[in-house]
């Protein structure tokens, strides 16, 4: 399904096109009503003004191999919505054993988004996967120690488990995991791309699970590099439980991975790492 935005650009790029079929119309019904009488020149001029205006239209739908502003040049609305179907929430179990020796354990309920790969492996942020993340301090009057850290994909509101992967990519804030048995859903099997190539203004989707409403899809717009490090910057806000989630951009009109979201929640943007760092582990799941 289409949303108010594609429509819009659909909508224009249909008008324009029309308008230019009737006015071509128009010239040739003018010419046969006045027996060729209406003025060669001006016939003529209009006639090139309309091979300038199809030119620009048709150079707007040219590949490029760059990374688009619009989503003009999307032929099938339904790579966006396939990628998006193979993001799903994930549900985090952290226990904890008192010091105390008396047997008594508190467990911390967390969580966030995870894209599933095509064998079967989950992208997602690395602090959505570390114990450290919380502690037993959150428990007041308790202290207790790391006993058990359990992680689940939610699929159709089933609970399936996966292992995180220990990689050296952690400090990069990517996280990846693996289900400990196969599963029968919707995995992305679609490019990853480059986040390198992003040019301010190209348009991005970012699908995550915060908010308690399941797996939401939105656009947002690329704002740029941060200086210094290996994020980038787009224009929508992270919300808690969104954190792992996919970011995709489009390129000559088709969907590609372009990184993972891992900060920004009440800053009003987000943050995504270099996703080609992924590119040297991936060889190896």
């Amino acid at each position: 399904m289409l949303n108010s935005y594609q429509k819009e650009e659909l909508i224009k790029i249909h008008k324009r096109r029309k308008k230019i079929l009737s006015f071509k119309n128009f010239i040739k019904t003018a010419v046969i009503l006045t027996g060729g009488i209406i003025a060669t020149n001006y016939v003529v001029d209009t006639g090139n003004k309309i091979n300038e205006l199809e030119a620009v239209i048709e150079s707007h739908h040219k590949a490029d191999g760059l990374y688009d502003n619009d989503m003009s040049m999307v032929t099938d609305f339904n790579n966006i919505t396939n990628a998006a179907n193979c993001v799903y929430e994930i549900e985090s179990e952290t226990t904890y054993l008192s010091i105390e020796g008396d047997g008594i354990e508190r467990t911390i309920e967390g969580g966030g988004t995870g894209l599933l790969l095509k064998n079967d492996t989950i992208l997602t942020a690395d602090h959505v996967l570390d114990p450290k993340s919380y502690h037993s301090d959150m428990f007041r009057g308790f202290k207790g120690t790391l006993k058990d850290a359990k992680y689940f994909l939610i699929i159709n509101g089933e609970r399936y488990e996966f292992k995180p992967i220990e990689h050296e990519l952690y400090e990069k804030d990517l996280g990846i995991g693996l289900m400990v048995e196969d599963i029968n859903t919707a995995k992305y099997e679609g490019t990853i791309g480059d986040c390198r190539d992003l040019r301010r203004g190209n348009v991005l989707y970012v699908a995550g699970a915060g908010g308690d409403v399941g797996v939401r899809l939105r656009d947002g717009i690329y704002s740029g590099k941060i200086p210094d490090t290996d994020l980038y910057n787009f224009s929508n806000s992270v919300n808690f439980g969104d954190s792992g989630g996919p970011v995709f951009a489009i390129k000559d009109g088709e969907v590609e991975l372009v990184g993972v979201m891992v900060q920004g929640r009440g800053t009003g943007f987000g943050l995504l790492p270099d996703i080609n760092i992924f590119e040297g582990i991936e060889g190896k799941l």
